[in-house]
Order: C-alpha cells, then structure tokens, then sequence
C-alpha cells in the first residue's frame, strides 16, 4: 500500500513530507498515513487458509481550515486504490482492492483553537491468496 501511494506523483506533490506507516515524526505536515487496521484468515474446508483479507486505512493528513487540498488528496488515494490492483510480492489479488469507508475528519488543536488539521481518505479492503 505505501509503495502504491509513493508512486502517485500528483499525490505525493500534495503531501511533500512523504508516507508514513501508522505516525509520522513530529513536526511534520503534508503526508499521507498508512496503517493496517485489520486482518482476516479464511479458513479453508481442510483448516488451511484459503485467503487473507486486511483493511488498510489510508489518508491525507494537511493543514488548514479549507479542504481544497485534502479533497483532492482523498481524490487521488481513491483514484489509485478503489476497484484498483496492486502490485504484490508472494500474494495474488483475489479481488479488486475496495474503499470500504471513507474517512473525513477536522481536528481541532486543543492548544491553539484556530489551528485545524484535515484528515481525508479511505478505508481500504484487500483480499489475496499466498503463492507459497
């Protein structure tokens, strides 16, 4: 998932700090977080697993009151992941990867009420079978 959005150069114009998995460092604005939120074995008829399902949540985090810019962040992260493909290492795409939910939040900084910071993306639903 992180390679998917690093490869997006219009995404990657709108969030220059970079991509994250799960927190960026401190300090830093304009990334993108991605973080496995979970994880589904299905089992087999024989007890093996016939495929892994995970949901990755996978948004813009920009500062700002307006969300110009987070929405066409959100616009380019749906772009690339829903009903999308990705590239894997050991596992096969049972199925187009699917925004499930879409994730749009305005936090507010308790220091400074004025400060806000715009959280737009997804939440995204991958299912694959292992080749080994």
């Amino acid at each position: 998932m992180m390679a998917a959005v690093k490869t997006d150069t219009v995404l990657m114009a709108l969030c220059p700090a970079g991509v994250f998995y799960s927190v960026a460092p401190q300090g830093v604005e304009k990334f993108v977080i991605v973080d496995r939120l979970a994880h589904v074995d299905d089992r087999e008829l024989f007890g093996g697993t016939a495929s892994e399902t995970f949901v990755y949540l996978v948004k813009a985090v920009l500062p700002g009151s307006a969300a110009t810019v987070a929405r066409a962040a959100a616009a380019r992260i749906r772009a690339r992941f829903d009903g999308g493909s990705l590239e894997l290492v050991d596992y096969a795409l049972m199925r187009p990867v699917d925004e499930i939910e879409s994730v749009r939040i305005v936090e507010v900084d308790d220091a400074n009420l004025d400060r806000r910071v715009q959280h737009w993306g997804g939440h995204y639903e991958v299912t694959v079978q292992r080749l080994r």
